[in-house]
């Protein structure tokens, strides 16, 4: 008997059936399936999430940085001496040159492309206007008026701690010294390179130049390389605008542009790849917003990449025609809102209406420094730009954004037409579009002395 129990105990656990086993495997297959399933779909969000993080935290960073240059706007420019209309005469000076970039090839047909000269104010020793518009002739596609340039002309436009530096010399030959390296003047060889502006806001010349360096200043003496004392109850302030570097403009300029580079993973480029090519998470459509500083040495434009997968860069002009002078008489308060039309003549069919559009550059509210200095009060940014990369389980819901807001619309993006832009089938559904708005005041203008 007990032989018996043995041997069919030993035989009935001899190991699986092959139906327990395929059962074992489906089971487990299910679970693996199931666990793969959820780790791709987590990867995914993560890198979904991620680039659209990064997208986020680049977007406001780019506009802290626009918004700081747009308030600073006019901040230590000088004034003119002339008559309140057309170009008032300060010290002669040159602003940016026209250049084309070693790798220009990269850009082609997307290279910033505008006329430089209509952003200069060096013809006829004209004071610089704080602000100045213009349509981008790149890039396509887009509206009959294309995206925007802006140009922002103040003291920090350039961020440099010499832009930080400035003092005051009174009418008994004293200036200030802070006692403090960050802040004073550097008096060395080479020295900080600096402009003096009255408190009437007029450009104090030094001989036949707007420069003067600080070398060899006692702080209460006014040797050479300051200003002649100011009249009785009068002072000047000292602006700090280069470092070592002679002045070519007494002034620094920031120029806002989008352009889009070659990219070298998808082989298009020609010669040495740009230095900031267009990244492939971006949609091919799009482009880059640049901020460049214009060079006091040569004029040329030192180009920054600031924001990617920008589609539109629009900018929209606040002025109140209310106003009698700079110093906010007559003002009423109400703006009158519109955006830049093309050039200083009204012939392109797109700017209907230009003879008598209030900010159209013919007209007298901002013909000229001055009149920019009374009647413009506020600026919006719009820039149309995607969060992220592509991401096949999300479709954005309208094939158009209408760039503006309540008060003014700009035009009308056609997200369509930006697929297959480049020859790469491209669904523009599949990008988280935003159209990112900025209301601007500018502290800077005016007639209070900064």
């Amino acid at each position: 008997m007990t032989t018996t129990w043995r041997a069919r105990t030993t035989l009935g656990s001899a190991g699986f059936t092959l139906a327990e086993l395929i059962v074992s495997m489906f089971v487990v297959s299910m679970m693996m399936g199931a666990i793969f399933t959820s780790f791709s779909t987590l990867t995914t969000s993560f890198k979904v999430e991620t680039k659209t993080t990064e997208s986020q935290i680049e977007n406001v960073l780019s506009l802290d940085l626009l918004r700081f240059d747009l308030e600073s706007a006019g901040y230590g420019l000088p004034e003119g001496t002339g008559a309140p209309a057309g170009c008032t005469t300060i010290a002669a000076y040159t602003e940016a040159v026209a250049t084309t970039p070693a790798d220009a090839t990269n850009y082609t047909p997307n290279k910033y492309s505008t006329t430089p000269d209509n952003f200069n104010d060096a013809a006829g020793s004209c004071e610089p206007r704080p602000i100045v518009l213009e349509h981008n002739n790149n890039p396509t596609p887009s509206s009959s008026n294309g995206s925007d340039v802006l140009v922002i002309k103040s003291i920090t436009a350039d961020r440099t701690p010499v832009t930080k530096k400035w003092t005051m010399l009174d009418s008994i030959g004293h200036y200030n010294v802070w006692n403090d390296t960050k802040w004073d003047l550097a008096t060395t060889t080479p020295s900080d390179r600096a402009i003096a502006v009255s408190s009437t806001r007029q450009l104090i010349t030094n001989g036949g130049n707007f420069q003067y360096g600080l070398a060899s200043c006692a702080a209460t003496s006014t040797s050479t390389c300051l200003p002649a004392t100011p009249a009785s109850g009068q002072f000047d302030v000292i602006y700090g605008v280069n470092s070592t570097t002679n002045l070519r403009m007494p002034f620094n300029r920031v120029d806002y542009y989008l352009q889009r580079a070659c990219s070298p993973a998808l082989g298009n480029c020609t010669g040495t790849n740009p230095q900031h090519p267009y990244p492939l998470q971006c949609h091919p459509g799009g482009y880059t917003l640049y901020r460049s500083v214009i060079s006091q040495a040569d004029g040329t434009r030192q180009e920054q990449p600031i924001m990617d997968c920008v589609l539109d860069f629009q900018v929209a002009l606040g002025i109140d025609t209310g106003c009698t002078d700079t110093l906010g008489n007559g003002c009423t308060g109400t703006l009158t809102w519109c955006r830049f039309t093309n050039g200083n003549t009204c012939n392109n069919t797109s700017d209907t209406g230009c003879a008598t559009d209030p900010c159209a550059l013919t007209n007298t509210f901002l013909n000229n420094a001055r009149n920019m200095r009374t009647y413009l009060k506020q600026i919006k940014i719009f820039v149309l730009a995607h969060e992220g990369k592509m991401d096949p389980a999300f479709t954005y819901g309208n094939n158009s954004i209408v760039i503006g807001d309540d008060d003014i619309t700009l035009k009308t993006f056609n997200l369509v037409s930006l697929d297959n832009t480049t020859g790469n089938s491209t669904n523009h559904a599949n990008f988280r579009w935003k159209l990112l708005k900025m209301n601007v005041k500018l502290n800077s203008l005016g007639g209070n002395f900064e």
